[in-house]
């Protein structure tokens, strides 16, 4: 998976996911570990992003990122 925009948004995106969590963050990676045990990685220079932690939580986690990740999209089409 991929997402190629800025540091302030992509954080926006996790944030309205709902789920609590801390950010560490590792110059390129950027990492929040969310307190039901998923972790998500994401490498600024390419894109790419990874999903880990306890399986079920990592794919409930997933899930919200990429709804939100949509909406998203969707608010800067019809503010274009």
């Amino acid at each position: 998976m991929m997402y190629r925009g800025r540091l302030d948004r992509f954080r926006a995106i996790v944030y309205e996911t709902g789920f609590a969590g801390q950010w560490h963050d590792f110059g390129d990676l950027q990492q929040f570990h969310v307190v039901n045990g998923a972790i998500l990685n994401w490498w600024m220079k390419t894109g790419a992003i990874y999903f880990q932690g306890d399986y079920l939580s990592a794919i409930e986690f997933e899930i919200a990122f990429w709804e939100r990740r949509r909406s998203h999209r969707r608010r800067g089409r019809r503010a274009k």
